[in-house]
């Protein structure tokens, strides 16, 4: 395979520009002279430099760039290889399904490398014996080439003085990208939110509202065009799609059916925001390991659709990969497990973890309380304690238990909804502290 047929170029590129993990295996291989057409040209070098620069696909950046580019030169392309090239865009962002999994593709391109450089070096080693210079030297030098290209490139090495510009324009992209948002007002105000590979828990006691707040952070994610896989192992699909078309829509789960008219108008004016990015898996009833997880997760990216967020609802039904005969040995290891599918899937993962006795209708719920063991929560990036508030029902106080890289220990009291699905209810919340701040100041009067 010394040269990419049309059909793998058009499948390759789709992954170059889209897939995160795709770039990390090959970033540093492709070569924009590895194709033959000009405009494939183009768009892999773009692609590359972006990666090098950012450490992010390019993706829906793609045509800002190539608009950039055609601005930037200085004898104008002509308006029918133009016209050829932003074509050749549209056709590699509008298309999500590719026809093979990825790691396939990652295979073949590798071997089509591995294929090239053999061959150029064939050559190099006749064209150098038909001019009699072929000695010791010259094959030891090939050689050395050979060994280079055939290293591992999983754990690469940086040149702490050469690269010093490089990693400054990646500082100056990652200033200017914010983590994905709660989107529940109080604690954005106060915290960032979640990264890559990190591990967010949400901690509740039974009934207090876990799994609407998985679901509002599944919702979060897609608002902020986040491709989310939402995986329930508790509660079954229908009763997902339920909460999901509650909230959407702001409507009773209880009447969805009878207020159908206004549903289906709010559904397709809302979800015009995120339409593709939140998948649903249905997992009741199943024993899910991380090894499972990564599956989907795979099998969705071969679908197209690359996860960003994983949720999962909620660890209690959730194994390791090699059971013990201790509970307490299995969750450890499926912790460490999932935080290394987080790793190796550079995604974002959010669970839930339910709280023992003690926390019931408490306002205050932390790491202590978490039912079974504790070093589930020394794992997380961040612990969210959902606890019950001094505002009758729908009140809900969210404690900051754990926040590695930011402030902890400190609480917001919000309003919930979850007759609508709504775990944050901003409008009541907004009108709660208004009324807070109303009292505060008559207080001090």
């Amino acid at each position: 395979m010394y040269e990419l047929d049309a059909d793998f170029t058009d499948l390759f590129l789709r992954y170059l520009v889209a897939d995160r993990l795709m770039l990390q295996a090959v970033g540093d291989l492709v070569d924009p002279q590895d194709f033959e057409d000009r405009s494939e040209r183009i768009i892999v070098a773009l692609a590359i430099h972006h990666w090098r620069e950012t450490q992010e696909p390019i993706s829906s950046w793609l045509k800002i760039e190539v608009g950039d580019y055609l601005d930037s030169r200085k004898t104008p392309m002509k308006a029918d290889a133009e016209a050829e090239l932003k074509k050749k865009v549209s056709s590699i962002l509008k298309r999500e399904r590719p026809l093979i999994a990825a790691t396939k593709v990652h295979k073949l391109f590798q071997k089509f490398k591995t294929d090239q450089f053999m061959r150029r070096s064939m050559d190099e080693v006749l064209e150098l014996q038909m001019q009699g210079q072929l000695n010791v030297s010259n094959f030891a030098t090939i050689a050395q080439q050979a060994a280079r290209f055939t290293a591992s490139s999983k754990f690469k090495s940086h040149d702490i003085t050469e690269e010093f510009e490089v990693r400054q324009k990646r500082r100056e992209q990652l200033s200017n990208t914010k983590h994905p948002l709660f989107y529940i007002d109080p604690l954005d105000d106060s915290v960032r939110a979640l990264g890559r590979k990190e591990l967010a828990l949400w901690l509740a006691p039974w009934g207090s509202g876990k799994s609407m707040a998985l679901l509002h952070t599944a919702w979060a994610q897609g608002v902020q065009r986040q491709k989310t896989l939402h995986i329930s192992t508790e509660d079954t699909e229908d009763t997902v799609w339920n909460r999901f078309d509650a909230k959407i829509a702001d409507l009773p789960i209880n009447q969805l059916l009878e207020m159908s008219v206004e549903l289906r108008e709010r559904f397709e004016r809302v979800t015009k925001k995120f339409r593709g990015r939140i998948k649903t898996i249905d997992a009741v009833g199943e024993s899910l390991s991380a090894a499972n997880i990564d599956g989907i997760w795979e099998r969705e990216r071969s679908n197209g659709f690359i996860a960003d967020t994983v949720i999962v609802d909620y660890d209690e039904k959730l194994v390791p990969m090699t059971p013990t005969k201790e509970k307490r040995w299995d969750i450890d290891a499926t912790y460490n497990e999932m935080l290394h599918f987080a790793g190796q899937r550079d995604v974002r993962l959010w669970m839930a973890a339910q709280v023992g006795r003690k926390g019931d209708k408490k306002k205050i719920v932390d790491g202590g309380m978490v039912a079974e063991d504790i070093g589930k929560v020394r794992k997380a990036t961040i612990a969210l304690g959902i606890g019950w508030g001094d505002n009758g029902e729908k009140s809900r106080y969210i404690y900051v238990a754990k926040h590695r890289d930011g402030r902890s220990r400190f609480g917001v009291d919000i309003m919930s909804n979850l007759a609508n699905a709504q775990f944050y209810d901003r409008e009541a919340t907004m009108r709660l502290n208004v009324k807070t701040q109303s009292a505060a100041i008559e207080e001090l009067e």
